[in-house]
């Protein structure tokens, strides 16, 4: 789901609600929440998106990064990520290609 707005239609309240949904199903353990900002990660009560998956904050086109990525990084982006179905990303709009590619490849690889 891809939820597009103007400032202060209310996407919080819809991620709040959706939070709130899955705790009352008893399914938080499947859910996910990242933020591209730390305003936007404190106020969804959620991780910044490149600490929860350790994506690197810069990479070159010829960097092996991935399988430079040290053990504590790879256990801590495995325990946030294993056993999640659902991701969401706030301030989405602020995420550019080479962070989609490396939360991509990380996916892939776990």
């Amino acid at each position: 789901m891809l939820i597009l707005s103007q400032v202060g239609v209310g996407k919080m309240t819809l991620i709040k609600a959706i939070t709130e949904t899955f705790r009352h199903y008893g399914k938080l353990d499947i859910l996910a929440k990242c933020a591209m900002t730390g305003i936007a990660a404190v106020d969804i009560r959620a991780s910044m998106l490149h600490s929860w998956a350790s994506i690197p904050t810069s990479i070159s086109k010829d960097d092996d990064w991935l399988d430079q990525m040290t053990k504590v990084l790879e256990d801590k982006c495995s325990a946030n990520i294993q056993g999640k179905e659902f991701l969401i990303v706030d301030e989405v709009s602020m995420e550019n290609k080479a962070t989609a590619y490396c939360l991509s490849e990380i996916i892939g690889k776990l």
